[in-house]
């Protein structure tokens, strides 16, 4: 956790499944932003315990990271990863405490968008690369069923069911627009 936020600007992505958090990220990675992502920290624990780091693994050991260390202890984790200055992004915030812990961690530096799309639109993303069966089981996972709470507190939602193009320009604008420039680095 930092005191000092300035110099900073953290940008939070959450989301359902397919909604496009992971394409949201690396654009604003491509355009410098430095990122980082709560799965990392959840696949280094897996492969430490000697375990393949596949979606189901990460949802199961998530979960119980979740229940027995908590998300602050995750959230700390990711955080060590991350440089102490400059622009952010943290990709797949999955509770509440997620939201809480970067607000406290950034302050007003910290700005959270939720990103959605319909349920048929997320699942023709999911299956280009993976049978539907196997999101029908991702979705109803019980770590994602805490995502519909954690986007209700971000700070803007935007949703992403037309052209790769819109949506990235939604982003940036929404980016743009949550960054306070008199507080924070320029980041776009």
């Amino acid at each position: 956790m930092t005191d000092n936020w300035n110099g900073l600007a953290a940008i939070g992505l959450s989301g359902p499944i397919a909604a496009g958090k992971t394409t949201a990220g690396m654009h604003l990675r491509a355009l410098g932003f430095h990122y980082a992502r709560y799965s990392w920290v959840i696949a280094e624990v897996a492969r430490d315990a000697g375990r393949e780091p596949t979606r189901s693994t990460l949802q199961e050991i998530g979960r119980q990271i979740h229940e027995t260390f908590g998300q602050r202890w995750l959230g700390q984790k990711l955080l060590e990863k991350l440089p102490k200055s400059g622009c952010l992004v943290i990709d797949g915030l999955r509770y509440p405490e997620d939201h809480a812990f970067l607000t406290e961690s950034f302050g007003p530096s910290f700005r959270h968008i939720a990103i959605t799309a319909p349920l048929d639109i997320r699942r023709q993303r999911f299956m280009r690369s993976r049978p539907a069966d196997d999101y029908d089981e991702a979705v109803t996972h019980p770590s994602e069923l805490g995502v519909e709470n954690v986007v209700q507190l971000a700070h803007r939602v935007i949703n992403n069911e037309g052209s790769e193009e819109q949506f990235l320009a939604s982003l940036e604008s929404a980016v743009g627009e949550l960054l306070d420039k008199n507080r924070t680095p320029q980041c776009l």
